[in-house]
């Protein structure tokens, strides 16, 4: 790659490898190899989510799951912010890459640009929402136990909302770059600290009940 015309005018410390990795082999095998990490992620959360829901289910049973539905949507929401800024630093880095533009001042500008944003959704999110899911759940019918109960796991979830942005956005810079091996390494060391450790741990270990699901979800984001 070094001696590569393409790779000349870059600055970046990885000598080209980057571009490579998104465009230096035919298009077929570059879509299948940028494609694995994805799909590994898509995978191992899809997993994630059954695993969790089998020990809220060992520890509060049917209404323990109906708690986490009830509050699904919102916590859609603090992942739809987090997903926005992922997608944006990886059309950012990609972007740079592609246009023989790519260097360390700004590529550090767009993440640091991209990171003041996560802290003003961390700021404004929680705010919003904190006081107001629990009326939205009671309006979509669910009764009162399942209101009060529900809101114990999405608490930490709504104030950690700078965590998970955080986290899906470096994600997003790995995937920019064409990393989406690492990519996918991350998201599942951080699935199987949630199903294997934290969540156990705190729901069977502690048995401080269902807030413990929504504390060893952020905390697996947070040390990823």
């Amino acid at each position: 790659i070094n001696g590569d015309p393409k790779c000349t005018q870059f600055h970046d410390p990885d000598q080209g490898k980057a571009l490579y990795r998104l465009s230096g082999m035919p298009a077929l095998k570059t879509v299948v190899l940028l494609s694995i990490g994805p799909i590994l992620n898509q995978f191992f959360s899809a997993i994630e989510g059954i695993v969790q829901t089998i020990w809220v289910n060992k520890a509060m049973g049917k209404k323990g799951i109906a708690s986490i539905s009830s509050y699904m949507p919102f916590e859609n929401i603090c992942r739809a912010f987090g997903l926005t800024a992922a997608c944006s630093g990886s059309n950012a880095v990609g972007g740079f890459i592609a246009t023989n533009k790519y260097n360390k001042e700004e590529g550090s500008q767009v993440i640091c640009d991209l990171l003041r944003v996560c802290i003003i959704i961390g700021i404004v999110t929680p705010a919003v929402l904190c006081p107001t899911v629990k009326m939205a759940v009671k309006w979509f019918g669910a009764s009162e136990e399942i209101v009060n109960l529900g809101y114990k796991y999405i608490f930490p979830i709504l104030i950690c909302t700078f965590v998970t942005c955080i986290y899906l956005a470096y994600t997003g810079f790995l995937i920019g770059e064409g990393r989406t091996m690492l990519y996918a390494c991350i998201t599942i060391v951080t699935s199987i600290m949630n199903i294997a450790f934290f969540c156990p741990l705190f729901i069977l270990g502690f048995k401080i009940g269902i807030v413990g699901a929504g504390i060893s979800t952020v905390l697996s984001q947070g040390i990823a």
